[in-house]
C-alpha cells in the first residue's frame, strides 16, 4: 500500500489527465501538493542518454549531499542500479508510462533503510513527453548524506485508464499490461520551477 505523499502526487496528476494523455508541466499546482514539496524533483529528457535534474525539492538535495540541478537523476542510485534507472525513465517516457520503485537506501555510515518512489509522465508546452514527475515517499530517518538508492522492484505500467480511482485502488485491465522490471542496470530528466519548491541553482 503507498504512503498519503505518493498517493497525493498521483491524485494530483491524474486529476489533471487529459484522456489517457499525461498532464502538462505547466498545469502541476505546487499549492495543491505541499506535503509532497520536499521529497518530490522533475527531470527532463533533453536528449538520447542525457536527462537531468531541473527542480528539486529540500529533502531530495539534502539525501544527495549537494545542489542536485543540472544532474542526472541516476546519480541518485548506486553505481549498480543507475543504469537499471536509466531503463526505467525512458520507459516512463517512452510509454508513456508510470514507475512504482521499491528502493533499498545506504547512507554515508553504512544504514540502510527503505523508500518507495513514484516516476508520473508530463508533457512540456510543446506536448511532448519530456519531463517526469516523482517522490519518494519519506527520507530515511536520521541519514549521514550522502543516501544513494538500490533498486528492489521496479513495476512499470501503462498510463491507460478507464476511470478515476484512487492510487492503491486495483484497476481494471492493469494487471495483464503490467511489466515488471528486476535486476540492474544507467540513465537519467525536468524543467520550469514553480511558487513553492525549492530550485537549486
Amino acid at each position: 500500500m503507498f504512503s498519503d505523499t505518493i498517493s497525493i502526487l498521483h491524485d494530483h496528476w491524474q486529476g489533471l489527465r487529459e484522456g489517457n494523455l499525461p498532464p502538462f508541466r505547466s498545469e502541476i499546482s505546487p499549492r495543491e501538493i505541499p506535503e509532497v514539496l520536499d521529497t518530490l524533483f522533475i527531470p527532463e529528457h533533453l536528449s538520447a542518454g542525457d536527462t537531468r535534474v531541473r527542480i528539486a525539492g529540500l529533502t531530495i538535495c539534502e539525501m544527495a549531499g549537494m545542489e542536485v540541478r543540472g544532474l542526472s537523476p541516476s546519480g541518485f542510485f548506486t553505481e549498480s542500479a543507475s543504469g537499471r534507472f536509466g531503463e526505467v525513465l525512458e520507459a516512463v517516457l517512452d510509454g508513456p508510462m508510470m514507475a512504482e520503485l521499491q528502493l533499498g537506501t545506504r547512507d554515508a555510515l553504512g544504514n540502510e533503510g527503505q523508500v518507495r518512489m513514484i516516476l508520473l509522465p508530463l508533457r512540456s508546452d510543446f506536448g511532448d513527453v519530456s519531463r517526469i514527475i516523482g517522490c519518494v515517499d519519506r527520507a530515511p530517518i536520521g541519514f549521514t548524506a550522502p543516501v544513494r538508492f538500490d533498486i528492489l522492484d521496479a513495476d512499470v505500467r501503462p498510463i491507460l485508464r478507464e476511470r478515476a480511482v484512487g492510487f492503491a485502488e486495483a484497476q481494471a485491465g492493469f494487471a495483464p499490461a503490467l511489466r515488471s522490471i528486476n535486476g540492474r542496470g544507467a540513465g537519467g530528466g525536468a524543467r520550469r520551477s514553480a511558487d513553492f519548491l525549492k530550485l537549486v541553482r
